[in-house]
């Protein structure tokens, strides 16, 4: 006499609720304290950086043990993390001296050729804007009750748009070229939009300077 068996087993699948409860307040960063020093230190022997966040003499965190390259990489992001961080503090004025600051937002760029150094005497190129730019959108709605037109056709929408741009840019390239421009949207006549470039090459040149646009 045989008897057989059979079993199987059935797996359920259990749904999970994704459904979210409660709310979310997102994240509070706090400024980190003046008494919290973070410093990188150089291990000669094991050709290692090593980054340590102290109060006092105590430790707050693990050290962090980079190669020269991962340090390098890492210094460059805080640098650019500082240096953003300082531009949109500008903007904001919300901290004190961001006027002086806000002259500065773009920044300066530099040309390494003997050649440009040579004709503007410095490989400097700094610029300097300065103005406001103001935008106006609206909608225009009109409805006219002509039967010649469809019902669809008798009523439309437009955008209303308008724009008013002030600027102002003083340009330095080097110490010999200077260039300014304004330009203003609400100007009533067109040589009120103004573009100089002056050259003032050195004393021992026999031109002593160039004037080119509205003099």
């Amino acid at each position: 006499m045989a008897f057989a068996f059979s079993a199987s087993a059935q797996e359920t699948e259990t749904q999970q609720d994704t459904t979210k409860t409660g709310y979310s307040l997102g994240r509070i960063e706090l400024p980190r304290p003046n008494s919290i020093v973070a410093s990188y230190e150089y291990d000669p022997i094991l050709d290692r950086y090593v980054y340590r966040e102290t109060l006092g003499n105590f430790n707050i965190s693990a050290p962090l043990i980079l190669t020269p390259e991962e340090y390098e990489e890492l210094v460059m992001q805080e640098e650019m993390k500082n240096y953003f961080q300082q531009k949109i503090d500008a903007l904001s004025g919300r901290k004190e001296g961001s006027e002086e600051e806000q002259k500065d937002l773009l920044p300066g760029f530099y040309v390494n050729s003997d050649f440009f150094q040579n004709i503007f005497g410095g490989g400097e190129i700094e610029l300097i804007p300065q103005g406001s730019v103001a935008l106006d959108l609206g909608i225009l709605y009109s409805k006219r009750d002509n039967p010649a037109f469809s019902p669809r056709n008798r009523r439309t929408f437009t955008f209303d748009f308008d724009q008013r741009i002030q600027l102002s840019l003083l340009g330095n390239i080097g110490e010999r070229l200077r260039v300014t421009a304004n330009y203003d949207t609400e100007s009533t006549f067109d040589f009120q939009n103004q573009l100089k470039l002056e050259y003032t090459p050195t004393e021992d040149d026999i031109i002593r300077k160039i004037e080119v646009g509205n003099i």
